[in-house]
């Protein structure tokens, strides 16, 4: 039987995910690949964010595909595999939330789908701060225990010595595993396509008997909020998410000002927007904390509230 590749793309909130994915798909790679986006709010921003970017999209929305979403997950992999015109490599960009291992288990449900490597996404300038949080470590060691190669991200914002000072530190996690540095999504894309099971260390091959052996993957209660903005510009955005407090661990949206649309990102404490052009911005945002927050005298005061398990 011939089986279609699917690759897990995993890594933290704000690890540069949805960047690697818009790489993949605007290069002349000639693959057909098929793009499963999850993301944890009501509304998909990321699968927003890549739609103009070719090939075919499916979003799934409203939780991490490992637990609350998970049947949706099943369901979809099953209907792409039974379209009469297979992709040649399904891509699923997890959310920042996701046990990958839990994901990869789908595959030794359905013989024709196999299980390449998983990369993951490490953003260099946030994670050690983020894996010594109560809050968040447990789901980033299971996405670092899962990966069979890493891409690091981010090393632009720390420079030459601050890079090589956190390969150092990285380093006990890596146990014989590749490791490549990734700078706006570029990457070598034979990482994802000629890389196979076989390449994989004994200790990192993937373990047939993953489906058995999950347990029930139960992290830490967040809460998102969603809504639509008007035309508003970034610094304000910034400046409401800043009265926020230390609770909100990612925010992000397509948004319009008077100089067109835009991609905002928060993630780390850190704020980025990009412009674009080829986006039909929706005004879509959406806002993830560590719990409950009072929005009543922010922008984001109409916003409907969702828990993620």
């Amino acid at each position: 039987m011939q089986q279609t590749p699917l690759t897990i793309l995993t890594g933290f909130l704000g690890s540069g995910k949805t960047t690697l994915l818009r790489h993949i798909l605007t290069q002349n790679h000639g693959v057909k690949i098929t793009t499963i986006v999850n993301d944890f709010g009501v509304l998909n921003i990321d699968e927003e964010i890549i739609s103009s970017q070719g090939g075919t999209q499916i979003a799934l929305a409203n939780g991490c595909v490992c637990c609350t979403i998970g049947d949706d997950l099943g369901r979809t992999l099953h209907d792409v595999m039974s379209r009469t015109l297979l992709p040649e490599r399904i891509i699923i960009e997890a959310s920042g939330i996701s046990d990958p291992a839990r994901i990869a288990a789908f595959t030794y449900v359905d013989r024709s789908l196999k299980l390449a490597p998983i990369l993951c996404c490490v953003d260099s300038s946030a994670y050690l701060k983020q894996s010594n949080d109560i809050h968040l470590a447990d789901t980033m060691e299971k996405q670092v225990r899962a990966a069979d190669i890493f891409l690091l991200t981010k090393g632009d914002l720390l420079g030459d010595d601050a890079s090589k000072q956190f390969e150092t530190a990285f380093a006990p996690n890596l146990n014989d595993r590749p490791f490549y540095w990734s700078v706006q999504g570029q990457v070598d894309l034979s990482l994802l396509f000629e890389t196979d099971n076989n390449q994989l260390t004994p200790e990192h091959a993937h373990d047939p008997t993953l489906l058995e052996t999950a347990q029930p993957y139960l992290h830490t209660k967040l809460v998102s909020y969603s809504g639509h903005l008007p035309p508003i510009n970034a610094q304000t955005v910034k400046d409401n998410i800043a009265t926020l407090g230390p609770y909100v661990l990612r925010a992000k949206g397509v948004l319009t000002d008077d100089d067109g649309a835009y991609i905002y990102q928060y993630a780390s404490g850190r704020s980025d927007v990009e412009r674009s052009n080829s986006l039909d911005p929706s005004n879509h945002f959406v806002i993830l904390c560590s719990r409950e927050v009072d929005l009543t005298e922010t922008i984001f005061a109409h916003f409907s509230e969702k828990s993620v398990i």
